[in-house]
């Protein structure tokens, strides 16, 4: 299941276009270094789940990191009110979409565990080899301390992620 924005489209369109989705979602704010957090880890969730809307991303600081999202992403803070929700016209990837928000509907407002289940889910496409177990002791002990998340936390992520078939 695939897609991708139009790369011929303006920044505009791209925009209006995200924003529409992420506004079935929740609250969108660009303004802060969490709304920002929120806003990658979001779109990064939704691509790994099937739904691809084009953006790379690298390991960065926070976890993974698309600097052109982050471009839409300052474009949309200044559209945002007037963007309406986005239904996918496509049956199958609507479907996956409301899989991935009953997935995201617990955690969205909590931008640790967003960046958590990102990260792990990065990790795990990066490190195919290494368990999950390992994975999240590498999360909260090296890669992460700053969150304060438990083993617990990071399993109950991985847990969701695993009924959504992405790790």
């Amino acid at each position: 299941m695939s897609i991708h924005v139009n790369e011929d489209n303006g920044l505009d369109e791209e925009a209006h276009y995200i924003g529409g989705i992420i506004k079935r979602v929740g609250e969108f704010s660009n303004r802060s270094l969490e709304g920002r957090k929120k806003f990658q880890k979001t779109i990064y969730l939704i691509q790994a789940a099937g739904i691809d809307l084009g953006y790379e991303y690298n390991w960065y600081v926070h976890g993974p990191y698309s600097p052109e999202l982050a471009r839409v992403g300052y474009r949309l803070e200044e559209m945002y009110e007037d963007v309406s929700p986005t239904k996918f016209s496509d049956e199958e990837i609507e479907g996956r979409f409301q899989e991935v928000l009953q997935f995201l509907d617990p955690i969205k407002d909590d931008v640790e565990k967003l960046e958590a289940a990102a990260s792990l889910h990065w990790l795990s496409e990066n490190n195919e080899d290494l368990p999950h177990d390992i994975l999240i002791d590498y999360l909260l002990e090296e890669e992460k301390s700053h969150l304060d998340l438990t083993p617990e936390d990071c399993e109950a992520l991985w847990d969701g992620m695993a009924t959504l078939n992405i790790v």
